[in-house]
């Protein structure tokens, strides 16, 4: 009785006071931006670490210099990743444009958390034209390390949401020039992007009106493989014409092999509870005997999160699949009610708020991101302790 009086007496008024109105999206983002943050917060006293100091001391040497060969310029093991930036350039080539340095990026990729909530805000009241449905997803989004990143990545050259971003922006997008160009800045991002660019395929042949094989080829569904196209064949094209170093270590079996007892957190911590979404979504696909879709849409998802299995950064790389939760959503839409589309949208969005966040790094153990009174409590009472 008591948790009933206090949905009725506070959570619903609470959640009326904010849908309701002309300018409802930026204040239903920026509400669940604070439940998020209040969830977990952020541990802004590691950026004064060495660790995240030196990631940064290295990043910014991209940003000087867009187009370097980071491959040759960081060929050891202890800076693999750095290795890997070369072709990661939209964000340095940016900060370098802006002349933006760590703090400026961070203020940055900040503002890129927020862009991504309210556009998949925007794209989950698009599809389901249910305000509670899209502050559900929203909320769902923000507390899963696909929106999270933004705020808590305080490494240098770990630009995830701006790639993550733009695949929810080519979802949204109308045109399908906007969404190849979002797809391609996605790409030179991080490369990931490529991986997650099946489900923005699937996405826009799901919202397609045609009919038949004419969804595959026509609009936004053709626009996603060209990008990609593109993408390829300019990294081709630069790779042997500048002789540029690829890196290929740190990946693969061996690295699934040494982190197995990580596999289900990791999964988890990339969509939290929006994999409802995902799961319901396929469901309901096989059910109708929408075979080849199903399986287009699980093909997609295993594509994306299991390639993050095979690479040290497992929850990073599994929030790339997060375009699979609008698929999902919009083959709800289309063939569930509303009000149940409704209801396992609010169910994704309060698992995603009750469960821990954890990042999963590697095989060490899982980085548990505290909630905001938790952060408190430590600076007053325990400052010397810093967390990752």
């Amino acid at each position: 009785m008591r948790l009933q009086g206090l949905v009725d007496g506070f959570i619903r008024p609470a959640i009326r006071t904010v849908l309701d109105g002309k300018h409802w999206k930026w204040r239903a983002t920026l509400f669940v931006l604070a439940l998020s943050l209040f969830r977990a917060f952020p541990s802004y006293d590691g950026l004064f670490t060495g660790y995240d100091l030196g990631t940064w001391q290295r990043a910014l040497v991209q940003v000087d210099h867009p187009f370097t060969d980071m491959g040759r310029l960081f060929p050891d093991w202890a800076n693999q990743h750095e290795a890997m930036l070369t072709f990661r350039i939209t964000v340095p080539l940016a900060a370098h444009l802006l002349g933006l340095r760590r703090a400026g990026i961070l203020i940055f990729q900040g503002l890129a958390g927020v862009v991504f909530l309210y556009a998949s805000l925007a794209l989950a009241c698009k599809i389901t034209a249910s305000r509670k449905a899209a502050l559900s997803v929203a909320l769902a989004a923000a507390c899963c390390w696909a929106g999270e990143s933004g705020f808590h990545e305080l490494r240098g050259g770990y630009f995830d949401i701006f790639a993550i971003c733009l695949l929810v922006l080519a979802l949204l997008a109308e045109s399908p020039l906007l969404t190849a160009v979002c797809m391609l800045l996605a790409a030179f991002t991080d490369e990931r992007a490529v991986l997650a660019s099946p489900l923005v395929f699937l996405f826009a042949v799901t919202r397609s009106s045609r009919v038949g094989w004419r969804t595959l080829f026509g609009g936004k569904a053709i626009a996603v493989p060209l990008a990609i196209a593109a993408y390829g064949a300019a990294r081709l094209y630069f790779t042997l014409k500048y002789s540029l170093a690829v890196m290929t270590g740190g990946n693969g079996l061996s690295v699934l092999s040494h982190q197995l007892n990580l596999v289900p957190l990791g999964l988890l911590t990339g969509l939290n509870g929006a994999w409802l979404l995902v799961g319901c979504g396929v469901a309901v696909l096989w059910l109708g005997r929408r075979y080849a879709l199903a399986v287009s849409l699980l093909a997609a998802v295993a594509l994306s999160a299991g390639s993050g299995l095979l690479v040290r950064d497992i929850s990073r790389s599994v929030a790339y699949c997060f375009p699979a939760v609008f698929v999902a959503l919009s083959v709800l839409s289309r063939h569930q009610s509303a009000e149940e589309v409704e209801k396992i949208a609010v169910w994704a969005g309060v698992i995603s708020l009750l469960v821990p966040e954890y990042q999963i790094y590697g095989s060490s153990t899982p980085f548990w991101l505290p909630p905001f009174l938790f952060q408190i409590f430590r600076w007053i009472f325990f400052p010397r302790l810093v967390f990752p």
